[in-house]
């Protein structure tokens, strides 16, 4: 047989199968739904396109060469992958496939997160999610450097390059030492105008930092700020040690810190807004989704 090498089509492959399965062109013309005379055609035009002879023919039968043998075992695979590349393709379009990377709050970690994720891997298991807690600085700029797809984050941010969509007004509560004479309420916001504060540092917390400067203008009076804090333990550590007291995020609450107690501030204090961002322009079925399983999560109340 001349060697010509020509493209193979995955439509004379699946030809050849049918003709290796039925071993007879007859059967595998009827599998087909098409007359005998073309699959023949296309049998010897897939032997001169790969070169070498797939199929031993006489008038009573039809069997594979060593070489046909061989090609029918990488023709199915090939066929296969083809058939995972069509799924994964309508899949991802779908958004029921496909990976996302998720930058996310650690307020989010504590309330949100764990409503949403069982729900959405169960609903879409062919989606894989790739977490990573952050703060909304860094996610922002995660975002806009690649590394991270979708982020739920605590307003503000740097919106350049940015969509986003509000999703939940996060309410504050009062951290204070095991002893201290603040109940579990705060009768007005104004009463903690003489305490020492201890916050998040505005560089990597500035949702936080800036709820609490406006939690405390509204109750008129600019907090005294006695030290900064890079994270929640630290934070939490420096408040049981008597060091001041901090405004901080409700799901907070829901951890036994030790030496700490929380107080609730009037339903009239300001709220910190929680919203979902993605780089602009990217927005897809696979975004769209998992923002519409967070906003279902955040209708369910926050225990206080």
């Amino acid at each position: 047989m001349e060697t010509m090498h020509s493209e193979v089509t995955l439509h004379q492959m699946r030809l050849f199968v049918a003709v290796a399965e039925e071993l007879h062109f007859g059967r595998a013309a009827e599998r087909l739904y098409m007359s005998q005379p073309p699959l023949s055609r296309q049998i010897r035009t897939l032997e001169e396109n790969v070169g070498v002879q797939l199929l031993d023919r006489t008038t009573r039968s039809v069997r594979l060469t060593r070489a046909g043998e061989a090609f029918l075992q990488e023709v199915r695979q090939v066929l296969a992958g083809a058939a995972r590349a069509q799924r994964v393709a309508t899949g991802v379009a779908a958004g029921t496939m496909g990976v996302l990377r998720i930058g996310y709050i650690e307020a989010v970690a504590l309330d949100i997160l764990p409503r949403v994720l069982p729900r959405y891997r169960r609903i879409f298991p062919g989606v894989e999610l790739e977490l990573r807690e952050m703060h909304s600085t860094h996610i922002s700029s995660a975002m806009r450097d690649g590394e991270v797809d979708i982020g739920i984050v605590r307003l503000p941010v740097d919106q350049e390059g940015l969509e986003m969509e509000w999703i939940a007004e996060n309410p504050f509560v009062a951290a204070v030492w095991d002893d201290h004479p603040l109940e579990a309420g705060v009768p007005d916001t104004s009463v903690l105008a003489k305490e020492m504060f201890l916050t998040y540092s505005q560089r990597i917390c500035v949702g936080v930092y800036t709820a609490t400067l406006q939690i405390c203008t509204e109750a008129g009076f600019v907090p005294n700020i006695r030290g900064y804090a890079s994270s929640t333990p630290e934070l939490m550590s420096l408040i049981a040690a008597r060091e001041g007291i901090s405004l901080v995020p409700v799901q907070f609450s829901m951890i036994p810190w030790i030496g700490v107690k929380f107080a609730r501030l009037p339903g009239s204090a300001p709220t910190s807004p929680i919203a979902v961002v993605w780089r602009e322009g990217t927005i897809n079925e696979t975004y769209r989704r998992f923002v519409d399983e967070v906003k279902l999560a955040v209708q369910a109340p926050v225990a206080v």
